[in-house]
């Protein structure tokens, strides 16, 4: 019912005003039950985590009692309907929840069923919302050198896991185990907490082998076969330099530092593990001995022109003086 006073210009203002009543059948003692305006059933939807929001409910007569569902998706219906009563415990997980409120009014001890109400209202407990605030990363490396080590934090505590793969490879070959060798490589970062939807995140970075470099290029003097061989010289940074001999010829590698006569290549090699491979070749040569059987054969043909030139000069000077 509403009233009106109308307005009366230069005068008054109007007034008006509304009151809410029910009629009922003759006979009844007293209006049905309802809710109140101010208070109808319902509850707000909250945080996973934060202070769980406070049922609304109040009815005319009678004590509200509110209970919990837990929902599932009704595909017929399509939407979602009670599934699990959880009673007055009030839930914390994150999903779509029902609330339902009921009133029993009795008198006397006796259940008053003309002033039964019940309602039921939708709410949500949402997940928190969680993120980075150090930035999943970490440091390319060389192998000769420790590994770097990864870095990742939340705004929720939770479980960070650090993960590494082959950038090459699946995602299912993934593994906590931080690579030995070298190569280009993928690192997930997965961060889970209560409540929150997994943060992932991935980063590339790369294991090197380390440099290694000559401080003196291997080389070796060229020799003769009636000397003893000649020892290789050679100096890296880091490590110990093995020498391998080749015929120049076929490249054929020989089991020990060659004697005899030829062209050979002298390789030089530093293996070392984390460490590029250091290689170098140079060619040298073992020429042939000297044949003193030779030599003195040259000696005599030598004297032996000697005295033949000797016998000439004087035939020449005696038949000079003569003339």
């Amino acid at each position: 019912m509403s009233a009106v006073v109308a307005q009366s210009t230069g005068r008054y203002s109007g007034l008006s005003a509304a009151v809410k009543f029910q009629v009922f059948l003759s006979g009844t003692e007293r209006p049905a039950n309802n809710w109140h305006n101010a208070a109808l059933p319902g509850i707000d939807s909250w945080v996973a985590g934060d202070t769980p929001s406070t049922p609304k409910g109040m009815a005319l007569r009678g004590d509200t009692v509110f209970t919990y569902w837990t929902t599932k998706y009704d595909d017929e219906a399509h939407k979602y309907v009670k599934d699990e009563d959880l009673g007055s415990s009030v839930p914390s997980a994150p999903g779509r929840y029902i609330l339902r409120a009921v009133v029993d009014y009795y008198e006397n001890g006796v259940l008053i069923e003309y002033d039964h109400l019940e309602a039921e209202v939708d709410f949500e407990i949402f997940k928190r919302v969680n993120e980075w605030i150090d930035n999943p990363a970490i440091l390319s490396w060389e192998l000769s050198k420790p590994a770097s080590e990864p870095v990742a934090s939340t705004k929720e505590d939770g479980v960070i896991i650090f993960e590494y793969k082959q950038k090459i490879l699946s995602d299912d070959t993934y593994t906590t185990v931080k690579p030995t060798t070298a190569g280009e490589y993928v690192m997930r970062v997965t961060a889970t907490a209560e409540n929150c939807e997994p943060l992932v995140a991935t980063v590339e970075f790369t294991v090197s082998l380390s440099k290694n470099h000559w401080i003196n290029l291997p080389t070796i003097e060229d020799w003769s076969e009636e000397f003893d061989p000649n020892n290789p010289t050679g100096k890296a940074e880091i490590g110990t330099v093995t020498y391998i001999y080749l015929n120049a010829e076929d490249r054929s590698v020989l089991s020990e530092k060659p004697t005899k006569e030829g062209t050979y290549i002298l390789r030089a090699v530093v293996e070392l593990e984390g460490y590029e491979t250091l290689e170098n070749e140079f060619v040298f040569t073992i020429s042939a001995a000297y044949d003193t059987s030779l030599i003195n054969v040259n000696i005599a043909l030598g004297v032996i022109a000697c005295v033949f030139t000797i016998v000439v000069i004087v035939f020449a000077v005696r038949r000079y003086k003569q003339c």
